[in-house]
């Protein structure tokens, strides 16, 4: 991913979309977090960070903190897709009767805005621009080479859980 990131900055793309909308069994997902902060501090490392922007299409995003945590590795935007496929499937069903599809995926976006407000707050961020690719979290478990390559900069409590670890995790469960 980074070298494909470099690559297509190279040839003059100034944005760049990191998706896991074409995974299958045989070709499984890396997980968006480690994606994002790969790419992100593959692209400082190489001084190339300012010229593209990041987006995240992801079907693994479910709550406020893993769009924060995103946005925390470099994501300048993030398109939940399965939650608003959940949202919209949901409207004009119990409780939501009076709602269009479109009025709730509204109502998920200014849940997300108000909850990020929240989250941003407590961590004294006042502005969106601040949170993204600040690495405000605390990595707990990851071998010191994983946070070193994805997530520098971040407090940790050090693990061995390496990259092939996590491979491994995710073939055995596709």
């Amino acid at each position: 991913l980074e070298q494909e990131a470099v690559n297509a900055i190279n040839e003059g793309f100034t944005l760049l979309i990191l998706s896991d909308q074409g995974a299958t069994i045989e070709q499984a997902p890396i997980p968006m977090t480690i994606a994002v902060g790969a790419v992100h501090h593959g692209l400082i490392k190489r001084g190339l960070r300012t010229h593209v922007s990041l987006i995240c299409e992801t079907g693994t995003v479910c709550d406020i903190h893993q769009i924060a945590v995103l946005l925390g590795y470099g994501a300048e935007a993030v398109v939940p897709t399965l939650a608003l496929a959940s949202v919209r499937a949901f409207a004009g069903e119990r409780r939501l009767e009076q709602l269009t599809q479109e009025q709730a995926a509204e109502h998920y976006f200014h849940a997300v805005e108000d909850g990020l407000r929240k989250v941003m707050a407590r961590m004294g961020i006042s502005t969106l621009h601040n949170i993204v690719g600040a690495g405000q979290f605390e990595i707990v478990g990851l071998a010191p080479q994983f946070v070193e390559r994805c997530f520098t900069g971040s407090a940790n409590q050090a693990g061995n859980v390496t990259f092939a670890h996590i491979a491994e995790r995710i073939i055995k469960h596709c």
